[in-house]
């Protein structure tokens, strides 16, 4: 899950996208429609097959998988 300036990260052509496709076809990554938003970026701008997702859908992320780990 991508928050807040760590969007920033999963633009196209940004300094890990290529790793970031690498682990796409193993792993589930996820934006905040908002935080993407408020920081002027479109979806087709960042990483091919990211899920941008709202605040409902982080909300169901968090209940579905209880080990939450967080490096803010």
């Amino acid at each position: 899950m991508f928050l807040e300036n760590a969007v920033l990260c999963v633009l196209q052509n940004s300094a890990i996208s290529d790793a970031l496709t690498r682990q796409l076809g193993k792993n589930r990554f996820c934006v905040l429609s908002d935080d993407i938003a408020i920081r002027g970026i479109v979806p087709n701008e960042l990483v091919e097959g990211l899920e941008v997702i709202d605040y409902a859908g982080l909300v169901e992320l968090a209940t579905d998988h209880p080990v939450i780990q967080s490096w803010a």
